[in-house]
């Protein structure tokens, strides 16, 4: 098996994805110990050179994962024998991934890497994989991506259903994974995804979205419009399950934020888009993690009482709407 892993390209998911298959290949993730070295500026990388690995040389299960953006490249580029040295050295004592994920990767970027002397010597000393986004015109290869991936949550797409999301979907495809579990979510205990389903969670005005900038108080929804919620949806459990998704996403990226955790860093810990994640930044710039984590509690307390019969259906767009005014922000 191959110590040094080398994995390049724009697709987040993908990349996420094949890290994992690398740890599953190395062992136990019980016994393996992984350091995580972000180099993105000059700094990171002197410090990387100068600096020992906090592995220890005796486990027998350590892996090693070197994240690179696109600048830390280029200064390494000048010094590309060394750093490729570097790292074989270290593989005698452990596993090596050097990752280089690019969000945006254009044809000269990608032109102007791929003939760099580092990339290339990189590939020669590695098991190289590169995973790359599908662009919008792909339809077919979009659609076998859809079908590969739902497997992983015992989806089964309908031709119709395929062909509907294909076109949903195609132009944002690092929202895939989560709107595969939002799928999985709203049809359970059932596997089908057919027409209906899709016209439902993604093709109607209203969404979950709406009920969670009403709560949050980023802006006014009408009430009218929140109440349409379920009329979209048969379940009001699904709208509280889904509702509480958003707010432990949204207190994981409130405790990043505070850690003073970029944008990038935080979009990569957690796997989200980063023009979404933008978007709801701004969304929960002025709430407290204690408001977030509140409002949590009471979703709990509020599936509760549902499930019991304590609280009407009709009444639960209402329910939260005043759990959201009643928490301090």
């Amino acid at each position: 098996m191959e110590k040094i892993f080398f994995i390049y390209g724009s697709d987040y998911t993908a990349i996420t994805s094949q890290i994992n298959e690398v740890k599953e290949q190395i062992g136990n993730s019980n016994s393996l110990t992984v350091e995580n070295r972000v180099l993105s500026k000059l700094d990171d990388i002197e410090l990387f050179f100068n600096q020992p690995s906090s592995l220890s040389l005796f486990q027998n299960s350590s892996l090693e994962i070197i994240d690179l953006n696109v600048r830390a490249f280029n200064h390494l580029e000048k010094q590309s024998e060394e750093f490729v040295d570097f790292i074989k050295n270290r593989s005698n004592n452990k596993f090596i991934i050097v990752i280089l994920y690019i969000e945006k990767l254009d044809k000269a970027t990608a032109k102007k890497i791929s003939e760099s002397i580092l990339f290339k010597q990189l590939k020669t000393t590695s098991e190289f994989k590169e995973f790359n986004k599908l662009m919008p015109w792909q339809i077919d290869q979009i659609k076998e991506k859809i079908i590969k991936s739902s497997k992983n949550y015992n989806l089964n797409f309908n031709q119709e259903a395929l062909d509907l999301y294909a076109e949903h979907i195609k132009d944002n495809l690092n929202n895939l994974e989560h709107e595969l579990k939002t799928i999985q979510l709203y049809l359970l205990p059932n596997d089908l995804v057919n027409r209906n389903c899709i016209n439902t969670l993604f093709k109607t005005v209203v969404n979950i979205d709406d009920l969670f900038d009403a709560v949050v108080g980023y802006r006014l929804v009408p009430v009218s419009k929140l109440n349409l919620l379920l009329d979209k949806f048969d379940s009001p459990l699904y709208i509280i399950a889904a509702l509480q998704n958003k707010f432990r996403q949204a207190l994981s990226v409130k405790a990043h934020m505070e850690l003073n955790v970029g944008i990038y860093q935080i979009s990569k810990l957690l796997g989200l888009n980063s023009y979404k994640l933008e978007k709801d930044i701004v969304k929960i710039k002025n709430v407290s993690s204690g408001f977030l984590t509140d409002i949590i509690s009471k979703l709990s307390e509020l599936e509760f009482k549902t499930k019991t019969g304590f609280v009407s259906d009709k009444h639960i767009i209402d329910l939260l709407l005043i759990q959201g005014v009643s928490v301090a922000r």
